[in-house]
């Protein structure tokens, strides 16, 4: 029987492809509704995680898919805006491929009987790309900030947390590599 918070993350996941079947419809209030759709679901992530804290109903299952609901979510939103050329390829490659390795080390960690639940950096991270990419869902730009514009700047500080988000969980996690022979 699965737990509220564990629900909670379900229905997180159940969230995704509405998301995305919004936001490929294209109907003019489709960026609102989508938007919307995505705020309920990082509200979800943050109600989990506290009900799974105070009432101490933390289980494996949320250790380990409450990340890939956020994953799924961030990567939904990405592909969206890849389609509406809100972002680039080069970011979102960037933002993929330290997911996939992360999910990696979680995978080698798990075989040998260890949960690795998110970490602060983790946590930052989710949350700037969660709050970049609902900015970008929104048709509020782009802007022309001095020689770039929003898009870029989000696109590069989204990179940037991913990338000191990689480097603290790569030097957190280094005994996975060695605990594997």
């Amino acid at each position: 029987m699965m737990n509220l918070p564990n629900k909670i993350t379900t229905f997180r996941i159940i969230l995704v492809p509405l998301f995305l079947l919004v936001a490929f419809l294209r109907f003019p209030a489709a960026p609102f509704v989508a938007a919307a759709i995505y705020i309920v679901a990082m509200i979800t992530d943050k109600i989990d995680g506290d009900i799974a804290r105070k009432r101490n109903m933390e289980t494996d299952f949320g250790r380990f898919m409450d990340p890939i609901a956020d994953k799924l979510l961030t990567a939904g939103g990405m592909l969206v805006l890849l389609h509406w050329n809100k972002m680039y390829v080069w970011s979102v490659f960037i933002i993929l491929a330290r997911e996939f390795l992360v999910s990696a080390i979680r995978m080698m960690a798990s075989g040998g009987g260890n949960v690795i639940a998110a970490n602060l950096w983790g946590k930052i991270k989710t949350t700037v790309q969660n709050f970049g990419i609902i900015i970008l869902i929104l048709p509020v730009g782009p802007y022309k900030i001095w020689i770039t514009d929003t898009n870029m700047i989000i696109n590069v500080i989204l990179v940037v947390v991913t990338v000191l988000s990689s480097v603290d969980y790569f030097k957190g996690n280094s005994q996975v590599f060695k605990d594997t022979k």
